[in-house]
């Protein structure tokens, strides 16, 4: 992901956002949602080109229409929620969502989910499809395919770390041989001529240095697990304070600092002793 610094040009968000999104939906274990504004050209949808250059077969792609109620009188996106222009495998919803003057009213869910199965049903362009548009429908769709998805690539996601799992043990292991042959060598050569009964500390300390080197990284990951866990911890908590905001705020801050400060010292001590 690019690093801008204060200054920069302001466009080069975009391509900041479009890195950002790249990281996640290029991996095939990823389902895309694409949404798109009814009342923009469909053909020329950034998030339907995305989604094309990542996933041109449409395997992962579930489209989602937007802003129905807001489109010029006399159109439609018929052939769209019909899968008929730019097919994907997985289809189009179509969604109406509460307008801002609605927000500002005060518009509750219940009141708007309502309006929407009206706009369906009583819209000549749609009412044939009203049981597969809303939000209702949506929610129920994903998670359904989500479900699917997870069942579908969870084999090869579990092959994918059992083989992580076996190369990382394979770097922890050591050739019993080799660190004999190691542990003579350096005997011989802190020794020289002379002969002696015990092992010399120089060798000692030698030989184990080297293995307890390669307990560091493993000691540094559990270290930043161990915090971000502590950290996750701590923010279910003061979310419990969602009644009294500054409070929730100087909380968290207070805690997390102190957990970020045994961070650095912890690590310190871990270096020491490695």
């Amino acid at each position: 992901m690019t690093k801008v610094a204060v200054g920069d040009q302001p466009h080069d968000i975009e391509h900041q956002i479009r890195d950002m999104l790249m990281q996640f939906i290029t991996k095939d274990s990823c389902l895309i949602l694409a949404v798109t504004p009814a009342n923009t050209d469909l053909a020329n949808s950034d998030a339907l080109k995305i989604a094309k250059d990542v996933d041109p077969q449409g395997l992962r792609t579930i489209g989602v229409i937007t802003k129905l109620d807001l489109m010029d009188e006399g159109t439609d996106a018929r052939d769209i929620l019909e899968n008929k222009l730019l097919p994907l495998r997985r289809g189009y919803i179509g969604v109406v969502n509460r307008s801002q003057k609605d927000i500002d009213g005060k518009k509750d869910i219940r009141a708007a989910l309502a309006a929407e199965r009206k706009f369906f049903l009583s819209h000549p362009g749609y009412r044939h499809i009203a049981e597969r548009m809303g939000t209702p429908h949506l929610q129920k769709t994903l998670n359904q395919q989500l479900t699917n998805h997870i069942r579908d690539t969870l084999p090869g996601l579990r092959n994918k770390l059992q083989s992580q799992l076996l190369s990382l043990e394979k770097e922890m292991e050591f050739d019993e041989k080799e660190l004999r042959k190691e542990i003579s060598y350096a005997i011989k050569n802190i020794h020289g001529v002379r002969t002696g009964l015990f092992t010399p500390d120089l060798a000692f300390e030698a030989i184990v240095k080297k293995q307890i080197i390669k307990l560091k990284e493993p000691c540094v990951k559990c270290i930043d697990l161990v915090i971000q866990e502590l950290i996750n911890t701590v923010r279910q908590c003061t979310n419990k304070l969602g009644s009294y905001p500054r409070l929730r705020e100087e909380t968290e801050r207070i805690v997390t600092t102190y957990v970020r400060e045994r961070d650095s010292k912890t690590k310190d001590q871990v270096l020491l002793l490695n």
